[in-house]
């Protein structure tokens, strides 16, 4: 992908990070995502004035949270007064911290190889989980899109997990090719590059997790899907309710 398109993807906002819109990819037949129809970004509790307005101009009508309700009460979006469809859909089991703080805690006693492993697993563990037994959230924002409310913002505290698994299931229901894919989940590395400084010195080399990605977190989710139900389609239809066909003509051009 080229920068300038990189640059155009992300909304040019101060006050919130890793908001960008998932339009502009070549999906089935060759056709186009559509640009200002589905939005994905991290939470946005302090928006400025000037941020605010411009989501606004969006007119993002639907408002999607996969935070757990413990996350939202720490740090509620901002209300943008475009939105008439606000669905919470909560991954209770979404947000390592806890767990990255128990790791933190002992991560003098252990080797950086160790702690990479150890990091790495909690991530794909938390990645299976995701499309195991928190289904549901991507299930209903797909309702949602079939439903055509649109245009929809869904995101999690960063945008990056559940966020990221959530847009590479609906391109990947447009047909958008797996190297896109895997580029678009992977922006969250530029997306959050200023987020979580104040954690450093706490959690040492472990706050990479906490504003990065690794394709392999992906993946994990993705084979795992394809392991249960044969293929990520069918995962898509069986599991999530999704009319592959709808999504198509809806969200191609």
């Amino acid at each position: 992908m080229k920068n300038n398109e990189v640059k155009h993807r992300f909304l040019p906002l101060e006050t919130a990070l890793n908001v960008r819109d998932l339009g502009g990819y070549t999906g089935h037949g060759g056709k186009t995502v559509k640009w200002n129809t589905i939005f994905r970004s991290g939470d946005f509790p302090a928006l400025s004035s000037a941020d605010k307005n411009l989501l606004e101009q969006k007119k993002i009508i639907s408002l999607v949270d996969f935070r757990s309700s413990e996350e939202i009460e720490q740090n509620p979006d901002c209300l943008l007064s475009s939105v008439k469809f606000h669905k919470y859909l909560s991954a209770e089991s979404g947000n390592l911290v806890p767990d990255f703080i128990k790791l933190s805690q002992i991560k003098d006693q252990l080797s950086e190889s160790e702690l990479t492993r150890k990091g790495d697993d909690l991530m794909k563990s938390l990645y299976i989980n995701l499309v195991s037994e928190n289904a549901h959230i991507y299930k209903g924002l797909f309702e949602l899109l079939q439903q055509k409310k649109t245009p929809v913002l869904f995101h999690c505290s960063a945008g990056k997990d559940r966020t990221g698994i959530a847009a590479a299931l609906i391109l990947y229901s447009l047909g958008v090719s797996m190297e896109d894919i895997y580029t678009d989940y992977e922006l969250t590395n530029v997306g959050l590059q200023n987020k979580y400084e104040g954690l450093s010195h706490d959690f040492g080399p472990l706050i990479s997790y906490f504003k990065t990605v690794k394709p392999e977190f992906l993946s994990t989710a993705l084979d795992w899907v394809t392991t249960k139900y044969g293929s990520i389609n069918s995962y898509l239809k069986t599991v999530l309710n999704v009319d592959i066909e709808l999504m198509r003509i809806l969200y191609l051009e």
